[in-house]
């Protein structure tokens, strides 16, 4: 086993040796080559945009799931597999693509493929869970800088299977449907309409473009901290 190469896994800890700090706060990790921290007046990099568009995306989510169970509750029950989310990437692509499979079920291509991604990701995301549980050991030496920590790959190689796996299914679920619209026998205005709502997951789909740019960049990053707070704001 050998000692991990990413800063976050410390293998020795900057706390360890008292006598050699400055006088004064010391931070959690050691900052970028060149840069001289300041604990006074810190300059705000994305801090204030990283807490204002987590607030504000707790708060819209929190009114659209709430919407969401009072028109099931009140205006077309009953609940079904799909009305349920989960804190994970899986979750949420697992239900847009129930829906997809339940809107699309006449047609049968549709269906099946929608399980086939479906399984795939979950064949991903299980392995990949159970390797972000050991990616330090001790798991503590995560957070718990005085403790040695040790581990057989690093958070960077993470990032970017994970956002590897996430843009490529982010085009899975976009595309999916398309064929199935293609072929409906409606006006062109009411295909339109239908692309036009499904071209908005477009949008995650860019995002998740950028994100594989920006983790790409991480592998030689000097200030993993902001580059991290950018990576996160884009989902």
């Amino acid at each position: 086993m050998r000692l991990s190469s990413d800063p976050l896994c410390w293998p020795t800890s900057p706390l360890a040796d008292a006598s050699k700090m400055p006088p004064g706060p010391v931070g959690a990790i050691p900052p970028p080559p060149g840069v001289t921290p300041n604990f006074e007046n810190p300059t705000d990099v994305l801090n204030t945009i990283n807490l204002v568009s987590q607030i504000l995306s707790m708060v819209i989510m929190t009114i659209f799931m709430a919407l969401r169970v009072y028109v099931k509750m009140r205006v077309a029950p009953p609940f079904l597999l799909d009305d349920f989310y989960g804190p994970n990437a899986w979750f949420t692509k697992f239900a847009l693509l129930l829906v997809i499979a339940r809107v699309f079920g006449a047609f049968r291509a549709t269906r099946i493929s929608a399980w086939v991604i479906i399984i795939l990701m979950l064949c991903y995301y299980v392995p990949v869970f159970i390797i972000k549980v050991q990616v330090c050991r001790p798991i503590n030496s995560y957070w718990d800088l005085s403790i040695k920590g040790e581990t057989l790959i690093t958070q960077r190689s993470l990032f970017v299977a994970d956002t590897a796996m996430s843009t490529a299914s982010d085009f899975a679920v976009l595309l999916l449907p398309i064929p199935a619209i293609v072929s409906l026998r409606m006006h062109m205005a009411q295909k339109l309409k239908i692309w036009c709502m499904l071209g908005l997951g477009g949008i995650a789909t860019m995002a998740s473009i950028v994100r594989m740019v920006i983790v790409i960049r991480l592998q030689n990053s000097n200030d993993q901290s902001v580059d991290f707070v950018r990576f996160n704001l884009l989902g």
